[in-house]
């Protein structure tokens, strides 16, 4: 909800910027065609290293919680087994109580493994989704430079006039430009809240399952510790 209130607010500054630009100023259209691409590379890089951090922490989260969940599962077993241990020691048949115990445990750990990886995927497909707004703000950084490149090549290719003839048809891009860079400046900002919502998010999810993780787990030991009880 953020994330859109943010990008409504850009738009329309950006729209602003558009409507109310001056043309007091110059514009050189050598020096900002290359400041274009630039700025349209350091976006790519920016969404390079976003989309690799982001990953990688997605990632890092689901294993953090698999190792969580194999050790309350282990322990729970080996509780399991000691308790066994002494009914044993007492000539009672509780090997099946055991392994009732087990077979719970793992059916448990893939229903949650299965939960634990719809809390990554739902991260990812956030992820992913997010980058269509900077698809659309590269691809209007890539229809100003070429918009500049033409008028370049169309007043350089006159035999007089040419300073004129830049100052008359770039007169409009410099308001292109400036909308660009609004966006430009924003758009950092807008990916780090959408990092931030993701890191919240799958660290919600995979608290609330943990969680379950850890009734259920309880429910199967519940279970064995009644079979123990119950043996002869």
């Amino acid at each position: 909800m953020k994330t859109g209130v943010v990008l409504y607010f850009a738009v329309a500054i950006c729209g602003f910027a558009l409507t109310n630009a001056g043309d007091s100023e110059k514009l050189d259209l050598d020096g900002a065609l290359m400041d274009m691409k630039a700025k349209v590379a350091n976006i790519m890089t920016f969404n390079v290293v976003q989309l690799t951090q982001v990953r990688s922490f997605v990632a890092y989260a689901g294993a953090v919680a698999r190792v969580h969940l194999d050790t309350m599962i282990s322990s729970a077993t080996n509780n399991t087994r000691t308790a066994a241990h002494k009914f044993k020691s007492e000539g009672k048949n509780v090997d099946y109580c055991v392994q009732r115990v087990i077979i719970e445990l793992e059916k448990k750990k893939l229903e949650i493994d299965s939960e634990f990886t719809w809390c990554t995927h739902a991260s990812q497909d956030r992820l992913f989704n997010s980058f269509a707004i900077s698809t659309k703000i590269l691809n209007e950084g890539y229809r100003i430079i070429a918009m500049i490149k033409m008028i370049l090549s169309i007043c350089h290719g006159q035999l007089f006039g040419v300073h004129d003839c830049i100052t008359r048809r770039g007169k409009r891009m410099k308001e292109y430009i400036k909308c660009f860079e609004e966006k430009d400046a924003w758009y950092p900002k807008y990916r780090k809240m959408v990092s931030a919502e993701i890191s919240h998010n799958i660290g919600v999810c995979l608290s609330r399952e943990t969680a379950d993780a850890a009734a259920k787990i309880a429910f199967a030991k519940r279970m064995g510790e009644k079979c123990l009880d119950q043996a002869t």
